[in-house]
């Protein structure tokens, strides 16, 4: 049994390596059983999917030069809010 269901820490190790490369089949079908029975894990797959998309979207801004390298008062404000109603929503879930 222990072959075929990950823990958890091996699933949030999937979760995020299967952000930046493609998982082999074995272990896709393994985090997505693992997945269909952890509500703590689907959370944190939402949470790192949406950072990963956030830091994307700031790298795209740094590289077309509009994103300074220091974020302004306002900029931080916002990126706190999103990630607070982000949390706040994974909460609820």
């Amino acid at each position: 049994m222990n072959s075929i269901m990950l823990s958890c820490n091996e699933a949030t190790l999937l979760i995020t390596r299967s952000e930046f490369e493609k998982l082999c089949n074995i272990k896709r079908l393994k985090l997505r059983m693992h997945l269909m029975s952890c509500k703590l894990c689907r959370n944190f797959q939402k949470q790192s999917s949406f950072i990963t998309a956030q830091l994307e979207g700031m790298k795209k801004e740094f590289d077309a030069g509009s994103l300074k390298l220091a974020l302004d008062d306002q900029k931080k404000s916002r990126l706190e809010e999103l990630i607070r109603k982000e949390l706040n929503k994974a909460v609820k879930d």
